[in-house]
């Protein structure tokens, strides 16, 4: 309809087929295959004619089920909303009384399906060579459909039942059905709505940033971790495009009164490998991730020259020294206790600290320690752990030199 695309939304754009789940948030084959009861070794089928409502459906579905079953496979059976025919049961057998969701896919070597718009858009983007098994409707051709899954070398068309489990010896490759259905556009189209709502700039840093493999991390971590996700990328990845662009303003002044002044790096679109490197820590170390955040805070707060790479490098080196002492609050009762610092390197301070706690056995007995020598500010932080470090070496050199006499022989 040319009238309606020119004149009610000129401004449409094609974004690809809408899924409800990026290929990073599948299941792997074996977690697939657990959640659906799929042995390891054995070759599996997903099977599906829509939404059941058919009247052919009561007939058909155990039929192929039966089909499939008889020539070794283990079929999982979509029945499908609508379907009241009868219930396949036995072995080898998984009856989903709904839809198979698209993060179980991975579980299955094949499938037999209607070529519905969802099904078919969702088979190939998870890379499941399919058998197609086209439904007549008045607004949508799922013969076509299919026949461009077979022209692509991703599926075939079977134009009868008994067809199917002679073309599933051979049903397509899954990295054609891939090729046929590359991304999900939901994300295209998010930003496209979103784009008359924000600032270009911020949609940038976002697409940017928050890659696939970062959003599954953040499920990983906790079930709020998307909500905590901006801030991370606020923390590691420096100034906001609001903040970026005020300093681009007052460099340009400088500049027009006669400062040669640098150009201002944007380091906000690379950084997501650093916020990725964030929630992997998290996950390492077991922190709970509110925790972990109020650390990364204090970072980035006590030490404001330190940047994105500086700061997740410190970050790493730092958890992994607090981890030893299981104790995440004695952490942020040290953190408090450091003043802001103007001249002291964030990685300084990281190699002084984790050297000097090396050593210690108890945080608790640390940060009195520390407090202790620190005297409410009298020594500068560099000094206290300059200090505490050469307290311990020196005792180690004691220590080494008293073993060393216990063991002189006397002639």
């Amino acid at each position: 309809m040319p009238a309606y695309d020119d004149c009610i939304v000129p401004d449409s754009r094609d974004v690809g087929p809408i899924l409800l789940r990026e290929r990073s948030e599948l299941l792997t084959r074996k977690d697939a295959r657990t959640v659906l009861g799929i042995p390891e070794h054995v070759r599996a089928a997903y099977l599906s004619l829509g939404g059941g409502g058919e009247q052919t459906a009561a007939g058909r579905l155990p039929s192929l089920c039966r089909a499939l079953v008889d020539d070794g496979w283990h079929v999982v059976v979509a029945a499908g909303p609508l379907y009241q025919g009868h219930e396949c049961r036995g072995p080898n057998i998984t009856w989903l009384d709904r839809y198979c969701p698209l993060e179980l896919m991975n579980g299955v070597d094949a499938a037999v399906s209607a070529a519905g718009y969802n099904s078919f858009h969702e088979l190939m983007y998870a890379g499941v060579p399919t058998v197609f098994l086209p439904l007549p409707r008045i607004a949508d051709d799922q013969l076509e459909r299919s026949q461009r899954a077979e022209k692509a070398g991703a599926g075939r068309v079977a134009h009868r039942d008994e067809d199917v489990v002679e073309l599933l010896k051979s049903p397509g490759s899954a990295q054609a059905a891939r090729r046929l259905v590359p991304q999900n556009g939901a994300r295209q189209a998010a930003l496209r709505v979103l784009a008359s709502l924000l600032p270009a700039a911020d949609l940038a840093m976002a697409d940017a940033l928050l890659t696939p493999t970062l959003v599954a991390q953040l499920q990983r971590v906790s079930r709020d971790g998307k909500t905590h996700a901006l801030e991370v990328v606020r923390l590691l990845a420096g100034d906001s495009p609001q903040e970026l662009a005020k300093k681009q303003s007052l460099l340009l002044q400088l500049s027009d009164e006669g400062y040669r002044i640098p150009k201002l790096q944007d380091n906000r679109t690379d950084a997501a490998p650093r916020v990725e490197r964030f929630f992997a820590l998290v996950t390492a170390t077991a922190i709970p991730i509110t925790t972990a955040l109020t650390l990364l805070r204090a970072l980035r707060r006590k030490f404001p020259a330190a940047r994105g790479e500086e700061i997740i490098a410190s970050a790493e080196q730092l958890f992994a020294c607090w981890a030893r002492f299981d104790d995440w609050m004695g952490a942020v009762s040290l953190m408090r206790a450091v003043p802001l610092q103007r001249g002291y390197r964030l990685s300084d301070f990281a190699d002084d600290l984790t050297r000097w706690l090396g050593s210690q056995d108890e945080l608790f007995d640390a940060l009195r320690s520390f407090a202790k020598r620190e005297d409410s500010g009298r020594l500068s932080v560099r000094e206290v752990l300059a200090q505490l470090n050469a307290s311990d070496a020196k005792a180690d050199h004691g220590n080494s030199s008293g073993n060393n006499g216990n063991h002189q022989v006397t002639p």
